[in-house]
């Protein structure tokens, strides 16, 4: 009986979580939760609820998206890097095959693609206006 809990309205009440409900079990006690959940209205529930997605299907948390969200967060601390020291973009096109062959084990290492058009696009079009919003300290 996973569908019942501690009703919030005292020790005579149950709560259904499936019907919303509190059910009086004053009288009977666990037979009064039996008949709830012969209850035709409780089994039209219990049975609607089947059918519906859980809450969990609706973020997205599979290992795909977490390897290219990882792969972006490296794509663009990379093209930080670059800016930061002030290196030439044409290292990208090295870093990524440097990248490949030094961490042969790493999905993320494996799957990065950014070459010096896209490091230069990352650095313009993201890192660029963020900075030019924030004040810099020296």
């Amino acid at each position: 009986m996973d569908f019942i809990c501690a009703s919030d309205k005292g020790a005579m009440f149950a709560y259904c979580k499936v019907c919303n409900v509190h059910v009086n079990v004053s009288f009977g006690g666990k037979y009064d939760v039996v008949r709830h959940s012969k209850s035709a209205s409780h089994g039209t529930l219990k049975n609607a609820t089947k059918t519906q997605p859980h809450m969990k299907s609706f973020f997205v948390t599979s290992k795909t998206t977490d390897l290219s969200t990882n792969v972006l967060t490296a794509e663009v601390k990379f093209a930080q890097f670059v800016a930061e020291h002030n290196l030439p973009f044409s290292v990208a096109d090295h870093f990524t095959k440097l990248a490949k062959q030094l961490f042969p084990d790493s999905d993320i290492a494996g799957k990065v693609s950014s070459g010096h058009m896209k490091t230069i696009m990352i650095v313009k079009k993201a890192l660029a206006p963020r900075l030019d919003a924030t004040n810099f300290r020296c």
